[in-house]
């Protein structure tokens, strides 16, 4: 029962009728209840309907004695508190309708007329409910006042249609049992939410239901929530963190979710230890296995080689791996780390690919020296990448001067084919200088002249 049928029942308890005993319990017999008839006193009784409930004197001059004490006796035999003056005015308009119709129907034209109100939203509220609400801002204001009349049906929530009132109890129920929050749930239109409930509903679904397809066709919805736990995993440090990228978003949700509901707040221990257990990742052991997953995951996605790798101590790689997974970071920012900190390493392979660019495609040097050591490593690694682990120093160096707008040089020598030179090439150059005068000349003489020539020129240049 709504606040303000409680407030009518406080107010109607002052009156205390004799032959009507609110707090008695039932009459269990016959002669009880005769007993009980006999002794209403009608007259007080008409009084206090009109005085103490919405009963207009008109309409009470419409039921009669008999009438009364039929609904009277219906109270006294239904309600298991004897009920009081409020309860015997329900009665009585829901045994007499017609008396109270034109009331009611002049009330409900009022609030869609002149109060603008959706006719089907006002067919809906209880005639009681509205006349004794009325009442009850008519007692407050001393006249009828309509504004605050809507205002306290809109307090009571008597203002709302059928889908208003179940997207209401979808948002809340959500609210209550997922691990949705009031920003994700603002962001799905209301239509899709009663449209996917009601689906769900005519399957035998739950609240749960709805979350997780709401997960599958709002992912972006949900994306920072799912990073913040995986991050917070990573931080905990006692799980192998490159599962958790590949875990079901539903999974790492609901288990965070059902942590919170245990602990009142965010634990990601408690939570490494769930999923840990649950089997849906494998815990680190020590820090000898968590570097191999290091390493593993630096020459799977960074320019790193083994030889270059095995410079570095697994304390040096794990301590790094923390800072940066605390900065939200990856692999390839580990790698850039680690070049920026220790270019000794890498620095043969750096001077390598620096020389290639600039001896052989013409880069400046200056300018190519001036780029970090990291660029021009992943820059090759990228190519090699894309071109099934072969270097092509071709595209590295238009890449270096198209990206980095590193000036290239026009270039002073000219690669030449040494193909190897045949006596028989020699022979045919030869025969070919003679002059065509139809007689056999000898090319021998001309053939030994030319090979020492060669072998007097190879001589000087050597």
């Amino acid at each position: 029962m709504n606040k303000y049928m409680l407030r009518l029942l406080t107010l109607s308890s002052v009156f205390v009728l004799t032959s009507f005993p609110a707090a008695q319990p039932f009459l269990t017999n016959n002669i009880g209840i005769v007993s009980a008839q006999e002794n209403i006193d009608f007259e007080s009784l008409r009084h206090s309907l009109v005085e103490e409930t919405p009963m207009l004197q008109s309409q009470m001059d419409q039921i009669s004695d008999d009438q009364l004490q039929v609904s009277y006796k219906k109270v006294q035999t239904e309600v298991p508190t004897g009920g009081d003056i409020a309860t015997l005015y329900h009665y009585l308009l829901n045994d007499y309708p017609q008396v109270f119709k034109d009331q009611i129907e002049g009330l409900k034209n009022k609030l869609i007329e002149l109060g603008g109100l959706d006719a089907e939203v006002v067919e809906k509220i209880d005639p009681s409910q509205l006349l004794f609400i009325d009442h009850l801002v008519q007692k407050d204001r001393g006249e009828e006042d309509l504004t605050a009349l809507i205002e306290r049906l809109k307090e009571e929530g008597l203002l709302v249609n059928d889908d208003q009132l179940d997207l209401e109890n979808i948002k809340q129920n959500l609210l209550e049992s997922t691990p949705i929050d009031k920003d994700q749930i603002s962001q799905i239109a209301d239509e899709d939410l009663i449209e996917l409930a009601n689906e769900v509903n005519q399957n035998g679904g739950d609240p749960a239901t709805v979350f997780n397809r709401l997960l599958v066709k709002y992912p972006e919805l949900f994306k920072n929530q799912v990073q913040m736990i995986i991050e917070g995993l990573k931080n905990q440090g006692n799980v192998q963190t490159s599962a958790l990228e590949q875990l079901d978003p539903e999974i790492l949700l609901w288990e965070n979710y059902h942590i919170l509901q245990e602990k009142g707040q965010v634990d990601y221990d408690a939570l490494a230890d769930k999923l840990i257990n649950k089997g849906h990742v494998l815990p680190i052991k020590n820090n000898e296995t968590r570097a191999q997953m290091i390493r593993q995951e630096l020459l799977q996605s960074t320019p790193i080689i083994e030889e270059q790798l095995q410079e570095f101590s697994d304390d040096i790689l794990i301590l790094l791996a923390e800072k940066v997974n605390k900065e939200g970071g990856d692999p390839s920012t580990v790698f850039n780390h680690l070049v920026q900190t220790y270019p000794d390493v890498f620095a043969h392979e750096v001077q390598r690919l620096e020389k290639i660019m600039i001896e052989q495609y013409g880069l400046d040097a200056d300018k190519l020296k001036a780029l970090a050591d990291n660029v021009i490593l992943w820059e090759n690694y990228r190519i090699k990448n894309r071109n099934e682990g072969q270097e092509s120093f071709s595209v590295l160096a238009d890449q270096l001067v198209k990206e980095y707008h590193i000036p290239q040089e026009s270039l002073k020598d000219i690669v030449v084919d040494k193909k190897e030179t045949t006596v028989a090439d020699i022979n045919n150059q030869v025969k070919s200088a003679l002059p065509q005068t139809g007689e056999s000349q000898s090319v021998l003489p001309v053939l030994m002249a030319s090979i020492l020539g060669l072998f007097g020129i190879r001589f000087i240049k050597e």
